[in-house]
């Protein structure tokens, strides 16, 4: 392959654009489709872009592995839980004189508070689990991408189960009745 079929390669297989790739490459701009469509055709510079998009693509052990990621995923790799102490107005007794001087009496209430912490080390191992994150209306809000679809993903992958949507072949025999018949 020359350079400039080099070139052209490496382009097509940053954007998959035939006529930009070969405008990239430093063909012909008048005649950047024709160009594409004629080395697309030649054996070696298709060879060469299937190699390349081939080393690019996922392998599906991979694949597999980052379904079954999701399928297992859990919020809590990027939660953390802390103690909270709130003091509470005690309940006051009814007394026949009311003191607006008195301090009010507190007691201590213990609770536990969830909350959203992606800078951890952790959370960061776990990114690829998320499928979204936005601003909502108590802070921020984050979706993991779907761990049924992600198991059913797995299932169909492993023959499990058929994939859905998958529909099998119904042969029907249509039996026409013949003239005797008809007598």
């Amino acid at each position: 392959m020359n350079a400039s079929q080099k070139k052209f390669v490496a382009a097509y297989c940053n954007h998959l654009n035939g006529a930009q790739a070969a405008r990239d490459a430093g063909y012909s701009k008048r005649r950047a489709k024709q160009t594409a469509s004629e080395l697309l055709a030649n054996k070696e510079v298709k060879d060469a872009i299937e190699a390349v998009l081939d080393n690019q693509a996922m392998p599906p052990a991979e694949a597999v592995r980052r379904l079954t990621d999701m399928g297992r995923a859990t919020i809590a790799h990027f939660i953390r839980i802390s103690p909270v102490v709130t003091e509470v107005p005690s309940k006051k007794e009814e007394s026949e004189e009311d003191d607006d001087d008195q301090e009010t009496e507190t007691t201590p209430l213990s609770s536990m508070r969830a909350v959203l912490d992606l800078t951890t080390e952790e959370a960061q191992e776990y990114y690829h689990l998320i499928k979204k994150v936005k601003e909502g209306r108590y802070g921020l809000e984050v979706e993991l991408h779907d761990a049924k679809d992600a198991i059913v993903k797995l299932l169909e992958v492993q023959g499990k189960i058929k994939p859905t949507g998958d529909t099998t072949n119904v042969t029907i025999n249509i039996v026409r009745p013949s003239k005797s018949d008809k007598a």
